[in-house]
């Protein structure tokens, strides 16, 4: 085969069409309202107005997901994932430590651990050291 020759996969990346780009949801809804037959004279002031009456909906969705997960977390190891997302919501860290039976010392090692494994990050926010 001569390296002119076309490959079975540039043969096929020719003829497979792009992906169509999602629509954000405020152009989407003005066109839903556009098939129903509603008039709108502005849409990017409509999209305007919507845009943070959607944020608000995304908002209050997400911190209903967050409170279902929240509720379910249980016992030493589900105070300690919520420390470790939440904080200490006004307590210290000794109050906190004491309430789970625990060293300030082991609950802030903890709440290291259960951050590194769900941000990648120290605490400070630092990234991990790249492992190579």
């Amino acid at each position: 085969m001569s390296d002119d020759a076309a490959t079975e996969y540039d043969i096929a990346l020719a003829k497979t069409p792009a992906p169509v780009p999602a629509l954000p949801p405020e152009m989407a809804l003005i066109e839903a309202l556009q098939d129903a037959g509603c008039i709108v004279p502005d849409p990017q002031r409509a999209i305007a107005v919507l845009e943070p009456i959607l944020d608000r909906i995304g908002d209050e969705r997400a911190a209903d997901a967050l409170h279902a997960i929240f509720s379910r977390l249980k016992g030493k190891k589900g105070e300690e994932i919520k420390l470790a997302l939440l904080g200490t919501m006004g307590k210290s860290l000794k109050q906190s430590a004491d309430g789970l039976g625990v060293s300030k010392q082991t609950l802030f090692t903890n709440i290291q651990r259960i951050r590194r494994r769900i941000f990648g990050k120290t605490s400070d926010g630092l990234p991990l050291c790249s492992e190579s």
